[in-house]
C-alpha cells in the first residue's frame, strides 16, 4: 500500500478521484488502472496530478515533508 496515495484521498472531488487514487495506492501502475477503467495512461496522470495539485494547495506535499492541513 502506497501511503503517498493514501494520503490523498480526502483531496478527491469525484468518484472517479477516489477510484483511481485508491487503485494507485495499492500498488497498482498507471497503466493497470488505465487499462481496468479502460481509458488512457494519460487520464489516470491527469486525475492524479489535478489531485496531487489540490492537496499541495491545503497543505499536503510529503515530498517536501508537509503534511499537515493549512487552516
Amino acid at each position: 500500500m502506497n501511503s503517498y496515495y493514501e494520503g490523498l484521498k480526502p483531496y478527491c472531488n469525484t468518484d472517479r478521484q477516489i477510484q483511481v487514487i485508491t487503485m494507485r495506492a495499492s500498488g497498482m501502475t498507471t497503466k493497470d488502472v488505465s487499462e481496468v477503467l479502460v481509458v488512457t495512461e494519460r487520464t489516470i496522470q491527469r486525475i492524479a496530478r489535478l489531485v496531487i495539485d489540490r492537496a499541495k494547495i491545503r497543505g499536503y506535499a510529503p515530498e517536501y515533508d508537509m503534511t499537515h492541513a493549512v487552516p
